[in-house]
C-alpha cells in the first residue's frame, strides 16, 4: 500500500511539459483539442527485461532499499558479462 501522506504526488511524465494555463484553456474549449504527446518506448525487450528484474527483486527481498540494492547488484553483474554481437562470435 502507498502511504499518500508521506509519498510526494508526481505528475505523469506524458503531461509534465504542459503548463496549468494550457490545461485550463483546453478545459474551456468546446471542441476537444488535438495534442501531440512525446513518444515513449513502452514495449521493448529492454522494458520487458526490467519488468522481469523488478518482479524477481520483489519476490526475493523486502523493502525499497533492499529491492534497489538487489536490482543494482544484478545489473552490475550483468554488465561484466561479455556481449557478443553476432552468432559467429559464439564458440561452441
Amino acid at each position: 500500500m502507498i502511504d499518500w501522506q508521506k509519498t510526494p504526488i508526481t505528475e505523469p511524465p506524458i503531461v509534465m511539459d504542459i503548463d496549468d494555463d494550457t490545461f485550463l484553456t483546453m478545459i474551456r474549449e468546446e471542441d476537444t483539442p488535438r495534442l501531440d504527446f512525446a513518444r515513449y518506448p513502452y514495449h521493448t525487450q529492454s522494458v520487458e527485461r526490467h519488468i522481469k528484474l523488478v518482479t524477481e527483486a520483489s519476490q526475493v527481498v523486502c523493502g525499497p532499499e533492499k529491492c534497489d540494492g538487489f536490482i543494482k547488484a544484478r545489473l552490475e553483474s550483468r554488465s561484466k558479462i561479455p556481449k557478443l554481437d553476432t552468432k559467429a562470435q559464439h564458440h561452441l
